[in-house]
Formats: structure tokens, sequence, C-alpha cells
């Protein structure tokens, strides 16, 4: 049985033109999962697509917690210490932190709040923040 997640994270550095394991090298993380621009991949559901930017994805470990910010603090906290190496991609790289919000009947909606602290480490880092609510 599958537990439902009502919010989930992960931070994507994408739109670099090497290869992903030039990030994981630069970094010292090993990524959740990443893909080279024209990779070939398949959906769940068995939908083939092929990978249109190369990306680097290091996933979120928080789970049962439906506010927001301590999946954003939880990947801060993995990145921390590595400001001059995120600094050092090129400035058209996408360095962003992804909230999955479900929004389903059964489940409430997630709280969403970042303190100053939290925004300033964003800043710091040069890391935006998406949410996608579905």
């Amino acid at each position: 049985m599958t537990t439902e997640r009502a919010v989930r994270a992960y931070f994507v550095i994408a739109g670099f033109p090497d290869s992903p394991d030039s990030i994981t090298q630069l970094l010292g993380i090993a990524p959740g999962e990443s893909g080279r621009a024209g990779d070939h991949r398949t959906r769940r559901g068995g939908v083939s697509y092929v990978v249109k930017d190369s990306f680097w994805e290091l996933t979120g470990t928080v789970i049962n917690n439906t506010s927001i910010d301590p999946h954003v603090l939880e990947l801060l906290d993995r990145l921390s210490g590595l400001e001059s190496k995120l600094e050092s991609l090129a400035p058209e790289v996408i360095k962003k932190i992804v909230i999955v919000v479900a929004v389903t009947p059964h489940l409430s909606p997630p709280g969403w709040y970042l303190d100053a602290a939290t925004l300033k480490r964003l800043v710091t880092l040069g890391i935006d923040v998406e949410v996608d609510i579905g």
C-alpha cells in the first residue's frame, strides 16, 4: 500500500550543457535523479519522452509533514556550505526548489510559511522556489 504524500520537495539544477555527472562532481552529492538532454525515458504508465534539458535533482526526505517550510529547510541544510560551488554555475543555469502539493478532497491543504532567515538562505544560494499545486 502506498502512502500518499500531501507535500514533497526537491532541489533541481537544470539547463547546463554538460553531463549531470559534472554537477555531482562539483557538489560532491549524488542526485536522486538526473538526466541528460536527449536521453530517452519512460514515465509511469509507459509513455516515452525525450529529456529536453539536462537536469540534476536532489530529492527531499521529509515525510508526513503537510507544512511546506520543513521541506525547504531540509534541502537547504543539505546544500549548506555549497554556496560558492552553486554560484560558480553559469547564470543561465536554473537552480530551484520545487514543492509539489497534492490537493485532494481527503487531505488538508498544506501550510505555507517561510521566515526571513529561510528566505535569506534561498537568496544567498541563488535558489528560486516553485510551487506546483495539483
